[in-house]
């Protein structure tokens, strides 16, 4: 299967969904199996801090763009829909998206991951 998997919460200090993210990949790297890219929208440039093991590991490319956020992204493919994602990234089975904004991947089933939902409930707490 191929894997896209956003890694942005990686390339600033971690906090909880840095943090879910990097212990998410931990667990993924014994999907020998499995093809993954690596993909980051964000302002900051540079490489995300990745668990030890994935800068060898086989199947495994890595996409970082900047200074493309991911907002502008997940905007653009409003308009733009599925097209937006062809030029970012290959085709690939599944997209999972780590931090509550998703784009249409031609051909793949997308997750994406919201971590909290308090402010749609109290709103006056946020």
């Amino acid at each position: 299967m191929k894997i896209a998997f956003d890694c942005s919460p990686l390339l600033k200090q971690k906090t909880g969904i840095g943090w879910y993210c990097y212990h998410l990949l931990v667990q993924f790297l014994d999907f020998t199996k499995d093809e993954f890219t690596l993909f980051s929208f964000s302002l900051r440039t540079g490489k995300p801090d990745l668990p030890e093991g994935w800068n060898t590991r086989h199947k495994t490319s890595y996409r970082y763009f900047a200074p493309l956020p991911r907002s502008v992204v997940s905007l653009l493919s409003r308009f733009f829909g599925e097209k937006i994602s062809q030029p970012f990234l290959p085709t690939v089975d599944i997209a999972h998206f780590t931090n509550f904004t998703a784009f249409p991947v031609k051909g793949a089933k997308i997750v994406l991951t919201v971590h909290d939902l308090a402010f749609m409930r109290y709103p006056e707490t946020i």
